[in-house]
């Protein structure tokens, strides 16, 4: 048969996006889109698990996810009621570069979801109870995952190929954390003027920045000590080959393998082949 030819290329329309400043420092930024009814707001700071030593990592894993897990005024249950009640979602987590929290909810619901992101951001709690069972969740998965071809191969190529320590941490690393590490941690990262509040979906940039204001004022710059970033030793340096280094890591009666290709580019490019 004949192949048909290509049709014409759709354009492309991306929103504008509405930055402004607030006084502290927390720059709020809008981008409406007023084909659904949604809103997502996302709460971005600018310290991930590069701002951990690499002997507390998953530091900054632990600190966001704790986030959501209880306030001075509101339990991990009552939050998750409440935003339940709304109809709508929050999560947190972290990466390499970044910390988040994000709330997606129907856009008549906005100013109470964000009554709780702003809650949960400035007056976590850290209840010693919550994070004892984070930390024996966190271990129970990482001994299963490190029996896993395929997390242990991204779990090496972060530190054999780019130095860089696991986001996640290891079952030594995570063991040590305690509360006053996570109450440090998140004192000296999360800053108004190290962060982003990102409003997406049916919202005005006037409704944005008024939600904003009211929710984040309160918000001081804390500067005993500035937002540090950890530097990893330089592992594997560039050079022309295609295949720097090969590094094979023997995981007896596992049944699979795991075949990863690390570049040199920020993140991870891999290709699992299991059998």
């Amino acid at each position: 048969g004949q192949i048909p030819t290509p049709g014409a290329a759709k354009s492309i329309n991306i929103p504008a996006v509405k930055e402004k400043k607030l006084a502290n420092g927390l720059t709020v930024a809008v981008v409406e889109r007023k084909n659904v009814p949604l809103v997502t707001i996302q709460l971005l700071i600018k310290s991930g698990a590069n701002a951990e030593n690499e002997s507390k990592a998953g530091l900054a894993k632990m600190t966001a996810s704790l986030l959501t897990k209880g306030t001075k005024t509101r339990s991990a249950e009552q939050i998750a009621e409440q935003i339940e009640f709304l109809g709508g979602s929050i999560n947190s987590g972290t990466n390499w570069n970044y910390s988040f929290v994000t709330v997606t909810v129907s856009s008549d619901k906005v100013e109470q979801a964000m009554a709780i992101l702003s809650d949960v951001v400035l007056n976590p709690s850290f209840n010693q109870d919550e994070i004892d069972l984070l930390k024996s969740q966190t271990l129970d998965e990482l001994a299963y995952n490190l029996t896993q071809p395929g997390f242990l191969s991204s779990y090496v190529a972060s530190k054999y190929s780019f130095g860089e320590h696991p986001v996640g941490g290891t079952i030594a690393s995570v063991e040590s954390i305690n509360r006053d590490d996570i109450l440090k941690f998140k004192t000296e990262n999360y800053q108004p003027d190290f962060s982003a509040l990102i409003f997406t979906g049916d919202v005005s940039a006037i409704r944005a920045n008024t939600i904003a204001q009211k929710a984040f004022t309160s918000w001081k710059k804390n500067r005993q000590k500035n937002v540090t970033v950890f530097e990893n030793s330089v592992v594997n340096p560039p050079n022309s080959k295609i295949v720097n280094r090969i590094l094979v890591v023997d995981l007896p009666d596992s049944g699979q393998a795991s075949v990863s290709f690390a570049n040199k580019l920020r993140g991870i490019s891999r290709n699992d082949v299991s059998y």
